[in-house]
């Protein structure tokens, strides 16, 4: 359990009087149909982001791609990640209205912040009808290095809590040191070590008309006035380093003369190598600590699974000596979205046997509900392992139970 987070605390709205827009986190919301500002905020679903382009779905529009690094960073990087966007098409039917992205603003904030380290900002929205639906971007040295989408149930839900948890645990788990910062269109959760920064990252954002496509040539005006501006900052930037390394130069070769230091044997560069070795290994993280914070996690999303009793765990999965479940139709959590792809030779993370109650359906079809349910609330892909079901024999009338063998795969 999170002890960090106060379970009897209920989320606070955050303030919105002065706003003047309207913040949509789902197409299929009710308050879509009835919007009372021509100025919308899109968060959550209606937006699709990914470091892969050409992945989004069939029913999303292609918008410009996101920078993943600040303007300077940009400019003296010699590549630098891309965000894809593409936002649902059935946005297209308001012609009325403007539109701001609030990826725009946590992009913008993420990179403005001085944190050398890694950085977790936490943004999107809720509506009683579709949950709660959370953006999470890593930054690393003011780089993008993940974007991601969660979705938790409503705030008044009986398993919100757990489920915020298990998100929050996944994160720290996957990222032990990283600051982590909770923004708006949220409400504050009151996590104790999450900073809530309320709107400061949509306070500069832009409103307009979404539009299908983009002229090329128009689409070549950012990147010509980029490489302009490139060129002087370059030869800045190139004239700092050179000093500096020529300064770096300078003081060890002084270092290496010194008659102390000389007497002493000098500087051993191996010495340091050894040394340098011996710190990267040190901060490597110990398998058996990541093993145990895996099986937490995975236990506590099942935990939220109604009607799902564990059976047996094993983590690392054994190795498979007998026929491979190549043929078994594999579930992902809704949020990778199929980005992450798990090949058909691969060794799985984790070896489960689950009992759930039976129900009507086929054993096959029973199978994918439980996994999909599983998948959303552990962030593995599932598939079922080489004749991986049976009736339980114990449990016969209507306490009858089926007894499933899933192989899981843990995206890092």
């Amino acid at each position: 359990m999170l002890e960090r987070f106060n379970r009897k605390a209920r989320p606070q709205q955050p303030v919105s009087a002065r706003r003047g827009y309207e913040v949509i986190s789902a197409v299929d919301d009710a308050r879509f149909e009835n919007l009372g500002s021509r100025k919308i905020l899109l968060v959550g679903e209606p937006v699709f982001t990914s470091l892969r382009a050409d992945t989004h779905p069939s029913n999303f529009v292609s918008q410009p791609a996101r920078e993943g690094a600040g303007f300077v960073r940009t400019l003296v990087a010699k590549s630098s990640p891309k965000i894809h966007v593409a936002v649902d098409e059935r946005l297209f039917k308001r012609q009325r209205h403007r539109f701001a992205l609030a990826l725009d603003g946590y992009l913008s904030w993420g990179f403005s912040q001085r944190d050398p380290g890694t950085l977790i900002l936490l943004g999107g929205g809720a509506s009683a009808d579709n949950g709660t639906n959370v953006d999470v971007l890593v930054f690393q040295g003011g780089v993008i290095h993940e974007v991601n989408e969660k979705h938790l149930p409503s705030a008044e839900a009986s398993s919100f809590v757990d489920a915020l948890e298990n998100m929050i645990a996944t994160l720290r788990n996957s990222y032990p040191t990283a600051r982590i910062v909770q923004a708006a269109p949220l409400a504050n959760w009151g996590l104790h070590d999450v900073a809530y920064i309320g709107d400061a990252p949509l306070k500069r954002l832009s409103f307009r008309p979404l539009v299908r496509s983009y002229a090329k040539g128009r689409a070549y005006w950012m990147p010509a006035g980029i490489a302009a501006a490139g060129v002087v900052v370059y030869c800045g930037l190139l004239m700092f380093g050179w000093g500096s390394y020529n300064g770096a130069l300078s003081k060890y070769e002084t270092a290496i003369t010194d008659a102390a230091i000389r007497d002493a044997g000098g500087i051993d560069t191996n010495f340091l190598d050894i040394m340098n070795a011996r710190r990267f290994y040190m901060e490597q993280p110990r398998r058996q600590v990541r093993l145990t914070q895996e099986a937490i996690r995975v236990v506590r999303g099942i935990g939220i699974v109604p009607d799902v009793q564990i059976v047996e765990l094993k983590l690392p999965a054994p190795a498979l000596d007998g026929p491979r479940a190549n043929g078994n139709t594999l579930i992902s959590p809704e949020h990778t979205r199929q980005r992450n792809q798990i090949m058909p030779d691969r060794t799985p993370d984790v070896w489960m046997a689950i009992s759930v109650p039976r129900q009507r359906d086929t054993a096959i079809l029973q199978a994918k509900d439980v996994m999909t349910s599983i998948a959303n609330s552990t962030g593995m892909s599932l598939r079922l392992s080489h004749q991986g079901w049976r009736e339980d024999a114990g449990a016969t009338g209507n306490g009858a139970r089926r007894i499933f063998n899933i192989e899981g795969f843990i995206h890092d």
